[in-house]
């Protein structure tokens, strides 16, 4: 999901559009690289002892995802597309200054770029291959809600978010900011823990939590709050491993960002992303950095 956050952050800042397309019936268009062969379907004929050898891939088979992918993939390149070594859903094409870029999700597209007749083109191929059902302009993904607003564009989970308490039966006639007190620990036997300034974050386990969030720009790509995996032995080694696993996501950003967003003036230098943490061990940090 932090490709196409990122991705969307690009046409936000450009003032383009993002298309949506789904391919219909997608694992049925898989090339089989094997010999596969089945029992013969009930209700059909065949001499005893007798199977049924599979021509094509169909829904249920272990490789079929990997297969369509594959069709995919030989027709993205067809079309001049090519796969990005960081995020191997996301695929980019550039002609001349125009620059058209394709994130995928099983058999869900997401479009965009510089030149509308590039995507058209794109979109009358996949419909001619696969036959696809065109989407128009991107309002759902993945759980996600995606509108438009002014220059930019507003990503929200609201309705996912109802579903989900509604299918545990819980009331959301009376939302609240905050559920729980800020601050507050609990027990596996439920009781509030006493010492609150103690620095583990879980009384239960004594393992601290590793949380951050990740901005292009002004807008959050990526974020994470999960205890660590072990026990810290002081909380400056629990936040210098907080700092660690936000280093590593800076960088995996920092390649995903320069590939979708300075595809079009080419690669431009880049600059080393300063990490800000929030408790007394920055002190002893002296400018962190990492640089692509």
């Amino acid at each position: 999901m932090s490709t196409v956050r990122c991705l969307i952050s690009l046409p936000a800042s450009r003032n383009w559009d993002l298309f949506q397309l789904d391919i219909n019936t997608a694992f049925l268009h898989g090339s089989l690289d094997e010999e596969v062969y089945k029992k013969v379907t009930e209700g059909l004929s065949a001499p005893p002892g007798h199977v049924c050898k599979l021509n094509k891939s169909l829904y249920g088979l272990k490789q079929a995802s990997r297969q369509w992918f594959a069709r995919l993939l030989n027709e993205l390149k067809s079309q001049g597309y090519n796969q990005s070594k960081n995020d191997y859903s996301l695929f980019v094409k550039r002609d001349s200054t125009d620059i058209t870029i394709v994130v995928v999700y099983v058999d869900d597209i997401i479009t965009t770029g510089s030149n509308v007749a590039t995507i058209s083109a794109l979109k009358d191929h996949l419909h001619q291959t696969f036959n696809i059902k065109d989407l128009g302009l991107l309002h759902f993904f993945l759980g996600i809600e995606v509108s438009k607003i002014g220059d930019g564009y507003n990503l929200t989970q609201k309705k996912y978010t109802k579903e989900l308490l509604l299918d545990y039966e819980l009331d959301v006639t009376k939302p609240v900011v905050t559920p729980f007190p800020l601050n507050l620990k609990l027990t596996t036997e439920g009781d509030p823990y006493p010492n609150v300034e103690y620095w583990a974050a879980c009384p239960t386990t004594r393992r601290s939590i590793t949380g951050y969030v990740l901005l292009l720009g002004n807008s959050p790509v990526r974020w994470k709050s999960k205890k660590q995996p072990t026990i810290s032995k002081s909380s400056s080694e629990a936040e210098y491993r907080a700092m660690s696993q936000a280093a590593v996501e800076v960088c995996t950003s920092a390649s995903q960002a320069n590939c979708v967003h300075t595809t079009v003036s080419r690669r431009i230098k880049a600059q080393p992303t300063l990490l800000h943490f929030s408790n007394s061990v920055r002190e002893s940090v002296s400018h962190p950095e990492c640089s692509d």
